[in-house]
């Protein structure tokens, strides 16, 4: 699932535990011991229920994220491009969050022309070394006029240097060489779809394959996006924070810094999550097989499934890939039996890291947490059983 990209490191764990609520046996005025209420270890983390803030900056990642839903899966290209960099998926607030995207005079273009907004979503190969690879940035201008008013300057400025795709005037494709020892071609593809701004980036040693997935991308990003009306600036500051109460389901992030934003915010419907998964094919049959229509993102994610038997299955299925990773064992947390849990390894640059994650169910919904620090992951995952259970 989401592993790999939710790599938790500034989170500060209270030294108390949490106070929680008792239940009562019937007809008993003590707590029944066997309560997880009572005995789950929530490191002090808060599962009151809660009203998720909001900003002006996170109403634009709630726009972003509904864009998700309609930006292009590498792996629809190229199959083999399911490899998830640390920079391949993200919101965009501002065209300085696009500088691996565009050059600088085209990022100072969407400024001046009026970016309310974007999404960028980038694979590659597994291959060591140089890689060929695909990032596709669908970018929301202020309107039709704004979107076409950019690409025009894109064709103005790179003037001849722009290469000729049959008759076509509809597309902007340009040849970036390698440069020093590298071997790898790239290829950028600008179109525009509306309100929208098209660019593809497509990289690989064969420069033919670079720029027929360059062009092929960016037809395939246009129809994607036929008829659909992503918010304008008009809609940014009313869109809803929550949806169905999923977020709210979630154990809350730590609090931001004052002026200081997130891209790990709100909630993402159907298969939006896929572009932040670690797995993404063997993930698509488990969203596809339980229902997952809905996954909210706080502290940790919540998923939710058809019905509880479909819950259940995603879990298991979740957890079986996790048991895929390198060095991977099994782990529990104390009153949690229900939980599933795995300790592993992951590469990160040159050296391999520790991961631990757990899933639980409660109904119909799903909780999963990642983080580098095994205590810190059952104390999650404890607040976000009793938040579900109680929600």
């Amino acid at each position: 699932m989401s592993r790999r990209s939710r790599t938790a490191l500034s989170i500060a764990v209270a030294a108390a535990l949490a106070a929680g609520c008792s239940s009562t046996v019937a007809g008993n005025a003590v707590p029944d011991p066997n309560d997880p209420v009572v005995k789950l270890d929530t490191g002090g983390i808060s599962t009151e229920p809660r009203t998720v803030e909001t900003s002006e900056g996170q109403q634009k990642v709630l726009a972003s994220n509904i864009l998700a839903q309609k930006a292009l899966y590498a792996w629809d290209i190229d199959p083999t491009f399911v490899v998830l960099r640390s920079f391949g998926v993200r919101a965009v607030a501002l065209a300085s969050n696009l500088s691996d995207t565009v050059d600088e005079a085209d990022s100072a273009a969407l400024d001046r022309r009026g970016l309310l907004y974007g999404f960028v979503s980038g694979r590659t190969d597994d291959a060591a070394g140089e890689w060929d690879g695909l990032a596709s940035a669908v970018l929301r201008m202020t309107d039709d006029a704004a979107a076409r008013g950019a690409l025009d300057d894109h064709r103005t400025r790179v003037g001849d240097a722009a290469e000729k795709i049959g008759d076509r005037s509809d597309i902007v494709v340009t040849r970036v060489a390698p440069s020093g020892s590298a071997t790898a071609t790239r290829y950028q593809a600008q179109a525009v779809a509306g309100a929208h701004l098209i660019v593809i980036n497509a990289k690989a040693k064969d420069a033919g394959k670079a720029r027929d997935r360059a062009v092929a991308a960016a037809d395939r990003q246009r129809d994607l996006l036929a008829g659909f009306a992503s918010p304008g600036g008009d809609r940014i500051a009313s869109l809803p924070a929550d949806k169905d109460g999923i977020v709210s389901r979630t154990v809350a992030p730590d609090a931001l810094e004052q002026g200081t934003m997130t891209l790990e915010y709100g909630f993402r419907e159907g298969r939006a999550p896929l572009h932040w998964d670690s797995e993404p094919i063997a993930s698509a049959r488990l969203f596809e097989d339980s229902g997952v229509d809905l996954t909210g993102v706080g502290r940790n994610y919540v998923y939710r499934a058809k019905d509880a038997s479909a819950a259940d299955r995603f879990a298991d299925g979740a957890i079986k890939l996790v048991g895929t990773e390198e060095g991977a064992t099994e782990f529990s947390i104390d009153g949690l039996p229900t939980a599933t849990c795995r300790s592993y390894k992951v590469k990160v640059l040159l050296d391999m890291e520790s991961r631990h994650t757990c899933y639980v169910t409660s109904g119909r919904y799903v909780s999963e947490y990642t983080d580098t620090q095994i205590a810190r992951v059952k104390q999650v995952t404890s607040a976000g059983y009793l938040i579900l259970r109680h929600a």
